[in-house]
């Protein structure tokens, strides 16, 4: 009997539009879109350092994009 159950429940990421568990993405503090790890995070050592307290920024966000242009283009 497993411990620790894979999550049940599921959102759908605003850029790809493929599903991920709620656990394993999250919510950008810029242009407040719900992603997936791959399009919020982008690499294993950003994902540690918001673990360490750095801003949760997406990748689009990072890379000087405007918000209004993240949200109006996928």
């Amino acid at each position: 009997m497993p411990f620790f159950r894979p999550s049940i429940f599921r959102t759908e990421c605003e850029q790809c539009d493929r599903q991920f568990p709620v656990n394993t993405g999250g919510v950008c503090d810029q242009c407040k879109r719900i992603l997936c790890s791959e399009h919020l995070h982008g690499s294993i050592t950003r994902r540690i350092a918001i673990a360490l307290g750095a801003p949760m920024r997406c990748v689009k966000c990072r890379a000087g994009q405007p918000v209004d242009v993240v949200k109006a283009g996928r």
